[in-house]
């Protein structure tokens, strides 16, 4: 199995929208993650924005994930 959160930590302090944006597509294909865990563990000068992105991504990934788990009409 993939640890999601490490892998992200790995290159969160130097990518925090890349991250949030990873975050949020995980949780779109319904993978295991621990958002509060990857939050704690980044930099706390870097949580805000990080917490605005991933909000950002969602709203764009969750709209289309479930258009897509619609079925057409």
């Amino acid at each position: 199995m993939v640890d999601y959160e490490q892998l992200i930590l790995q290159y969160s302090e130097d990518h925090v929208d890349l991250a949030a944006s990873t975050v949020a597509y995980v949780e779109v294909l319904k993978k295991e993650i621990d958002v509060e865990v990857i939050t704690n563990k980044i930099p706390p000068q870097y949580r805000p924005y990080f917490l605005e992105r991933l909000t950002h991504y969602r709203d764009i990934y969750r709209p289309r994930a479930e258009a897509a788990a619609t079925p057409a009409q």
